[in-house]
């Protein structure tokens, strides 16, 4: 089977010192080759979080096992989260077959204080079916 190489970036902007919940546009299934995920402040304050493949898992108090619905999780000391040849499957897990939905959720928890500007780079295969 063939497969295509998808990338793209995304600018979002969260609270220092918060949970948040930002939805990365992707394919709706493929395989997670390649994770930038950079604080464009540079600051060295670290952040943490997880990709996820259900806007649901990442709600508040949520009932959904995380693990089953978590693709990539990461603690960064720095600014900047690199990671290639990941070649982690995925599928996301709110749409059906014929309302495929087009995103992983970034659950990000930065350090610091203000606001936090970040880019977000994902790099997926996909089969060519898709």
């Amino acid at each position: 089977m063939a497969s295509n190489i998808w990338s793209d970036s995304t600018v979002f902007s969260v609270p220092a010192g918060q949970e948040s919940v930002v939805s990365i546009p992707a394919p709706y299934a493929g395989e997670l080759r390649g994770v930038v995920l950079t604080d464009t402040d540079g600051s060295s304050s670290g952040f943490s979080g997880g990709f996820y493949t259900s806007q649901q898992n990442t709600a508040p108090n949520s009932t959904l096992p995380a693990s089953s619905f978590l693709v990539k999780s990461f603690t960064v000391a720095g600014n900047e989260l690199a990671e290639r040849e990941l070649n982690i499957a995925y599928k996301n897990r709110d749409g059906d077959p014929s309302n495929h939905q087009g995103y992983l959720y970034l659950r990000i928890t930065p350090g610091g204080t203000g606001t936090k500007n970040f880019v977000a780079t994902l790099t997926v295969g996909t089969p060519a079916y898709l």
